[in-house]
């Protein structure tokens, strides 16, 4: 990416040299422009780098720049990330709890499921046991 714009750079200021009458832009200038976005290229395409972004818990994003020598290395750290932050996260908000509003731990296992945190069958395990734990008598009891 950065060899092409180079090369509308220096080709910009080879027609602009053109334009205005210079001769010596004319071969030589686009001789420099070519040599140069070839090198730039060549360097790009073997210096080739991927970034991986993950999302964190706070609308951020952990940025991972991985090169083709490591991407299995990279790989396998992404994918130990991705076990730690969803163990965290399940443990968290996946856990039924009687102090927490019905709403509020319904509302987090539907983002846990949205978000692929949760199967299918565990959400609605989850949920079951969420709704069986206020299903209980409210208020008086009587004899």
């Amino acid at each position: 990416m950065l060899s092409l714009y180079f090369f509308l750079i220096a080709f910009t200021f080879s027609i602009f040299g053109l334009i205005s009458g210079y001769k010596s832009f004319e071969l030589g200038g686009l001789l420099f422009t070519g040599i140069i976005s070839v090198i730039l290229t060549s360097i790009s395409l073997f210096e080739f780098t991927e970034k991986i972004f993950i999302p964190t818990e706070n609308s951020g994003s952990i940025e991972i720049i991985s090169n083709k020598q490591d991407s299995l290395t990279t790989q396998d750290f992404i994918d130990e990330l991705k076990n730690i932050q969803k163990k965290y996260l399940l443990k968290k908000y996946a856990s039924v709890d009687k102090a927490l509003p019905a709403e509020q731990q319904i509302h987090y296992l539907n983002w846990l499921r949205d978000n692929n945190h949760l199967t299918i069958e565990e959400y609605e395990s989850k949920m079951n046991e969420l709704l069986k734990k206020n299903n209980g008598s409210m208020g008086f009891i009587s004899d």
